[in-house]
């Protein structure tokens, strides 16, 4: 017997899109349309070429899954709407959330969130990675107060919304009993040449956080070459280009600490993935990540350098924390099983 076919759209083929079409694979056949616009010319023509897309696969497909909201799923809700192609969107983080200052969020921009906002309202579906998504008090900085969350920004929303938190392989993220320098932190950050990336990922902590601890070492992964936003006096701030699973891996066994500061998050892979590998977790109070991270680590409440150092010092001074219980929390909250049952139950539901 045939298994059914799935429409899936996303921009550019991320780890965390592949995943879920991996772990979608055995029940559907997928036909993939990635709607990366690689100059803002070429946009007219990605959508031509999703509307014939859709128009080929619309009578014999199912459903269609959109992961992260934007100009990429209004056409998979309008066919939702006028069609009746059933339509369900992932929402990630930027698809809810608005920081005028820095241009992030699709709210920022006036064009984007409107098409947004018509996905939202003409699809089946949401499913949001984590509930403040959906709508929440922001109180970390005045970047982003008083509010984030979708429904502060579009109006009127009464699709049916179904929270799926990401799931992970403990077995893809392995842990090293091997002992730790007690000052070495890391994170994962690309696309430092952008001072919008810069400011959302907390970088401009980490560096304030490397001026007061001038012993301890940090190393972002993802950014081969020191950026300009960062001074060159600051010595112990050391840059890794991206490397695969396995390199990155033996580089994050090789430190105690993970720090996920950022503005803006939905639900952190990375933070997820190099607590699996036993780095104890040091983030901000930001959508998922204090639920994340749980009694495994430390959540700086508010964006402040005292307050980063202050807790910084009891986490360097802290030995009540152990790298496997940040691997168990990850391991026995967020199964990638879990994820599976419920997207497949959501997608089944939803073509009916």
């Amino acid at each position: 017997m045939q298994k059914p076919l799935l429409l899936c759209f996303y921009v550019h083929r991320s780890s965390f899109v592949a995943r879920d079409i991996d772990m979608l694979a055995p029940y559907y056949r997928i036909q993939e349309f990635d709607f990366a616009v690689r100059r803002k010319w070429h946009l007219p023509l990605v959508v031509l070429k999703q509307l014939l897309f859709l128009m080929k696969y619309r009578s014999s497909a199912i459903a269609s899954l959109t992961i992260i909201g934007g100009y990429v799923s209004f056409l998979p809700s309008l066919f939702d709407r006028f069609f009746g192609l059933r339509s369900i969107i992932i929402l990630g983080g930027t698809d809810c959330t608005r920081f005028p200052a820095i241009g992030y969020g699709n709210f920022s921009r006036k064009l984007l969130g409107f098409f947004t906002c018509l996905s939202m309202r003409w699809s089946s579906h949401l499913a949001p990675v984590f509930q403040s998504l959906v709508s929440s008090e922001y109180t970390y900085d005045a970047m982003g107060a008083p509010n984030q969350g979708f429904r502060h920004f579009c109006k009127g929303v009464e699709t049916p919304v179904t929270e799926i938190w990401n799931g992970f392989s403990s077995e893809d993220w392995p842990f090293n009993e091997g002992p730790r320098p007690k000052m070495h932190f890391i994170t994962i950050i690309a696309g430092l040449e952008s001072y919008r990336t810069y400011m959302l990922k907390g970088v401009d902590l980490i560096v304030e956080m490397a001026r007061h601890f001038p012993d301890a070492s940090f190393t972002i992964v993802g950014t081969p070459h020191r950026p300009v936003w960062i001074s060159e006096d600051v010595k112990n701030i050391h840059f890794h280009p991206k490397t695969d699973r396995y390199g990155l891996i033996a580089l994050l066994h090789e430190h105690r600490f993970y720090l996920q500061l950022s503005l803006s998050e939905g639900f952190p892979n990375a933070l997820c993935e190099a607590m699996l590998c036993g780095c104890i977790p040091i983030g901000s109070n930001v959508a998922s990540i204090p639920f994340i991270i749980g009694d495994t680590g430390y959540v700086l409440q508010q964006k402040n350098v005292p307050h980063l150092v202050e807790l910084t010092t009891q986490a360097i001074r802290d030995q009540s924390k152990e790298e496997r219980n940040a691997r168990e929390r990850i391991k026995s909250v967020f199964t990638l099983d879990q994820r599976k049952e419920q997207l497949l139950a959501l997608i089944n539901s939803t073509s009916k």
